[in-house]
């Protein structure tokens, strides 16, 4: 045993829906390739290749060890060939998976534990050990996991999310796999039932160390938790468990083997060709025995639509009516980056690794689907099918995403078809391309700003615009005074003009003009969302100096889309008039943008009435001074709606005053522009950062943050 290299991670993939868990954004492919080489890291002529295990041969080695008082390692080792052989004996895919030998040892807590430097572990299941590829690992007490994952990770009340884990921790340069572990918790091998939970969950992750995405196929056949007849339709990959679970009772009677998607999924991923075909005896040429529908699905001016889930059924023969027994999946965009990341979060995962490791940028891949390799239903020799368009789940993200967006998903635009493909036997191949007629926007509607050349922000602060186009972000400029505090916001709005968080996730940055570009934010968002109002991303930033800024609104994702419509605001004030007013208070005038009706103005923290508002300029009567109370005062505009609020700080020229002010004040003349300096406010009501931090919410727990 060994100190661990420190540059090595052991992230956890649990294997059954985790809601709300936030990790860092990757690409995932539904229904088929859970990874994609990307531009980076694999060599070139890899791109937009599925990741696998190369020549479709894996060899696993077992632990030494008992998995629990009650199962032996010879019984522990059946459970895991019987797992392996269901995905290995399907015959249309190019996959052997064979038991190759044992671990050195019997892994556990005394070789498997945190030391002073971090955790020691076993050589030989170390990311490095590619001459044990695949590691299974017994943990009798959960010592093991207990020290991958905290104190408690193994508790055995929650063993349909821990009873197994897969870590996929190493991928080579060609596009293939060159290490994983299989964990299994032998604190949930306990009773028969358990048993069956645990070979149930063996048989799953095994489809993820083999490079299966999770599926949302029939993802409605459990709506109101009802368990209806056909279980075969219900995909072993499916991100909820539903088959099995972990109270105690036995798992769902019959066959619990891989479905016709998982099998189609798996054809797809380790196709048989005629060229690998002798090397895998009685299986046969996918493409000869298994039917073909791919296609495009655009928006109507043409960009790809990326992340709608494409479901194909066979049709009952005399009904008409979809068979939910054999249906098969995939997702648009599979192969094209989910995430591209931009200048305020960022263009790397928490691990540090390029986001463009992961998908492709190709203008192609962006609305394509590929549903290859389905096989037809049992005793038929031809079959019609019924293809149909769908949203992904929005629970389905992280660890648990279906498709290419991790971080969230986008509700498709416009009015999804529903088509019928008739006569489909052994062998046919089918293109079905479909462009949205009534989806939003045009390719050419967004906003022409970029970096070097940042629009102008509207004198009366708001505006409506769409991130249009792959990885386009807005960018804005404005001059600022020193000593004012100011929130910009942008809210996403769907094709009614609704607010919404189903469409584009809006981060803010903001940096001085003068600023080199393609550089860090002097000030960004953590996460969108982070106000009340559905959908709202606001950053309140303060000003140190004159001088110009300019700030950028993008997708978290990178993504951009003709219906990622937004509406804009910076809410900001820039002088008042007259500067000094007697204690008694009396009429005052706030020039600046972005105030909206119910805006609520405090001048020392004292509320003033306000007599007449627009975009650009709040009449309001200040208050008397409060007793004791002369000089400079902050005067503040709030709304409390959107908790956006500016203010120009007490002590700042063109501020208020009460009664006297220094000559200093009155005559001084403003910094230079250019020489101004954005930071960050002490107050707490501020959703914002310095620089590029990452949200702590972001977890390094992904499989395929690791290399």
């Amino acid at each position: 045993m060994r100190p661990r290299p420190p540059h090595f991670s052991f992230p956890r993939c649990g294997l059954a829906l985790v809601a709300a868990m936030l990790l860092s954004p990757q690409s995932s492919v539904a229904g088929g390739p859970r990874w994609v080489a990307g531009s980076t890291y694999f060599d070139p002529s890899t791109l937009g290749q599925p990741i696998v295990w190369r020549n479709g041969v894996v060899q696993y080695y077992t632990d030494l060890g008992p998995l629990s008082p009650t199962v032996t390692q010879a019984q522990a080792n059946a459970m895991v060939a019987a797992a392996a052989s269901q995905w290995s004996s399907i015959p249309t895919a190019a996959l052997q998976i064979t038991a190759a030998g044992s671990l050195a040892e019997n892994v556990s807590g005394a070789n498997f534990y945190v030391g002073p430097n971090g955790l020691i572990i076993p050589a030989d299941v170390e990311s490095s050990a590619t001459e044990t590829p695949v590691g299974v690992i017994y943990d009798a007490d959960g010592s093991v996991l207990d020290a991958l994952e905290g104190e408690g990770a193994s508790d055995p009340d929650s063993c349909v999310t821990n009873g197994v884990i897969t870590l996929v921790d190493n991928f080579a340069a060609d596009a293939t796999i060159a290490h994983a572990l299989i964990l299994v918790n032998g604190l949930c091998a306990t009773d028969s039932a358990h048993i069956s939970l645990l070979q149930y969950e063996l048989l799953r992750g095994f489809g993820r160390i083999l490079g299966l995405d999770w599926s949302q196929a029939n993802d409605g056949m459990f709506a109101a938790n009802i368990t209806p007849a056909g279980l075969l339709g219900w995909p072993l990959m499916h991100p909820v468990e539903k088959l099995c679970n972990s109270n105690g009772n036995p798992c769902m009677t019959g066959t619990i083997a891989p479905r016709t998607d998982d099998v189609a999924s798996l054809n797809r991923l380790y196709p048989v060709t005629t060229a690998n075909v002798s090397y895998f005896d009685l299986k046969s040429v996918t493409a000869t025995v298994t039917i073909s529908i791919s296609g495009n699905v655009a928006f109507r001016a043409g960009q790809g639509m990326q992340g709608i889930n494409v479901i194909v059924q066979p049709l009952i023969p005399g009904s008409g009516l979809p068979d939910l027994r054999y249906p098969a999946s995939t997702v648009t965009g599979a192969f094209f980056a989910g995430n591209h990341g931009n200048l305020t979060s960022g263009f790397t995962d928490d691990a540090g690794f390029p986001l463009s490791r992961f998908g492709t940028d190709t203008a192609t891949d962006e609305g394509r689907y590929d549903l290859s390799g389905v096989p037809l239903p049992p005793g038929v020799s031809q079959a019609d099918y019924q293809l149909t368009f769908e949203p992904v789940n929005p629970l389905y993200i992280g660890g648990d995403s279906v498709g290419p967006y991790t971080l969230g998903q986008v509700v498709p635009s416009g009015t999804m078809p529903v088509v019928i493909v008739r006569g489909l036997a052994a062998g046919s191949a089918v293109i079905q391309d479909e462009t949205i007629p009534d989806s939003d926007g045009d390719a050419n509607s967004g906003d022409n700003s970029t970096e070097e050349s940042p629009e102008p922000v509207p004198a009366d602060g708001e505006w409506q615009a769409r991130l249009s186009g792959y990885g386009h972000s807005a960018w804005l400029r404005w001059h600022v005074r020193a000593g004012r505090q100011a929130t910009a916001e942008a809210q996403p709005l769907n094709e009614q003009g609704v607010e919404t968080e189903s469409k584009a996730r809006i981060l803010l940055g903001i940096w001085n003009a003068d600023e080199p570009l393609e550089t860090t934010p002097q000030v960004g968002t953590l996460q969108p969302f982070n106000a009340t109002p559905p959908g709202l991303t606001t950053m309140s930033f303060e000003t140190g100096g004159n001088g110009g800024v300019r700030i950028q609104l993008a997708d978290q994702r990178g993504d951009g889309r003709p219906d990622f419509l937004y509406r804009g605001r910076v809410l900001y004030a820039d002088s008042v008039a007259p500067v000094t007013i007697p204690s008694s208070g009396g009429p005052i005038v706030i020039l600046g943008m972005g105030f909206r009706p119910g805006n609520i103005v405090t001048i020392g923290g004292v509320a003033a009435a306000i007599t007449s508002l627009s975009a650009t300029a709040i009449t309001a009567v200040a208050p008397p001074a409060t007793a004791g109370v002369s000089g400079e005062v902050d005067i503040t505009v709030t709304d409390p709606i959107t908790q956006g609020w500016t203010t120009i700080e007490a002590g700042s020229i063109g501020g208020i005053s009460y009664n006297a002010r220094s000559e200093r004040r009155i005559l001084g003349a403003p910094t230079p522009i250019h020489t101004g300096r954005i930071t960050l406010a002490p107050d707490q009501r501020r959703n914002v950062l310095r620089g590029n931090t990452k949200s702590q919410s972001q977890r390094v727990d992904d499989p395929r943050n690791c290399h």
